[in-house]
């Protein structure tokens, strides 16, 4: 019954049928050359004038701000944009989402021995 209410009042209507999109809670880390207080806040009161932002995490060592919200990425870049600064998504991923780069080999028997000290006295005697 409901479809069908909403089919008719489409057609009655002005056609517009617009659903907002829900944004997705995210945290956006980016990395942006800050040197002195008045550039970190700079920065920070920007971020937290943005619609959807809940926290503004700023490492000023690291060059690192953490926002953590209902933002877009490339909204929140073009926000720390906007105060003059150098902005691009933080490069660093922690090691240990990677993958381990090389296993170490599994030892042959003539690895292991020789290297405990073992292998001479296996040896068969020489005649």
């Amino acid at each position: 019954m409901g479809g069908t209410l909403d089919y008719f009042s489409s057609l009655l209507g002005n056609g517009h049928n617009y659903k907002k999109k829900k944004k997705q809670f995210q945290t956006v880390e980016l990395k942006v050359r800050m040197d002195y207080e008045g550039c970190e806040l700079k920065v920070r009161n920007a971020l937290t004038s943005t619609k959807g932002v809940q926290s503004v995490a700023v490492n000023r060592k690291q060059y690192k701000v953490t926002v953590r919200g209902f933002v877009e990425p490339h909204k929140v870049m073009k926000k720390v944009q906007s105060t003059g600064k150098k902005v691009e998504i933080w490069p660093y991923v922690l090691t240990t989402w990677l993958p381990t780069p090389m296993l170490p080999r599994p030892m042959t028997r003539r690895h292991s021995l020789s290297m405990s000290g073992m292998w001479r006295s296996l040896q068969p005697p020489a005649k």
